[in-house]
């Protein structure tokens, strides 16, 4: 079930094993070492009386990308980032900006992607979505909030961005997704859509 790890990447990443007899060849090791492999979220040796060693890996699904502090890793599914190679996840959206705990992404942001990952217009060219984290600012007793400004979702290289806000992002995604179904030549258009209004979507050229 494994899509981006390849049979022989698992070989390579169990070790040198070819040529040791399976007495010497100790599975919880093994499982460890694959572990080791920022794709593998689980794994699993065992040894066969017939001579043979099974080995069973849980690929980690990748969401999107997150570039933060001059770096980019992967997304899992529950907003942990992790260093996997990037070009096996294939096409995903970018996520920007930083976020209070550097290593997950807000809860806020994993309902906006798993909102896109709903919509075909918004997925016909994963690459091309961006989603903006809000700034971080210090207020006047120095802590450290969010920015009132809220999320921003970037259709394609020169489209429209898309001010989502910070509430009911999930149905503010799908006001967007049905506007492209639409209307798609008034939005690529738009140089922003402002949904941060209850029954309204404003376009500013």
């Amino acid at each position: 079930g494994a899509v981006a790890l390849k049979p022989a990447a698992v070989a390579t990443s169990a070790g040198a094993l070819t040529g040791l007899p399976l007495s010497q060849i100790d599975p919880q090791q093994v499982a460890e070492q694959l572990a080791a492999d920022p794709w593998i979220e689980a794994a699993r040796a065992l040894r066969l009386p017939s001579g043979t060693l099974v080995v069973r890996v849980v690929e980690r699904e990748a969401i999107a990308r997150w570039q933060i502090g001059g770096r980019t890793d992967l997304i899992d599914p529950k907003g942990s980032r992790f260093a996997g190679a990037i070009e096996p996840g294939g096409p995903l959206p970018t996520v920007e900006g930083d976020s209070f705990d550097q290593g997950l992404l807000p809860s806020e942001a994993l309902e906006i992607l798993e909102a896109v990952a709903q919509h075909p217009s918004l997925t016909r060219d994963s690459n091309a979505i961006r989603l903006h984290l809000p700034g971080l600012e210090t207020d006047a007793e120095g802590v450290l909030r969010g920015s009132t400004s809220g999320y921003v979702l970037e259709i394609g290289a020169e489209g429209p961005r898309a001010l989502l806000g910070r509430r009911l992002l999930s149905q503010r995604v799908a006001r967007l997704a049905s506007l492209l179904d639409h209307d798609e030549d008034a939005i690529q258009a738009a140089a922003l859509i402002d949904l941060r209004f209850a029954d309204r979507a404003v376009l500013r050229t």
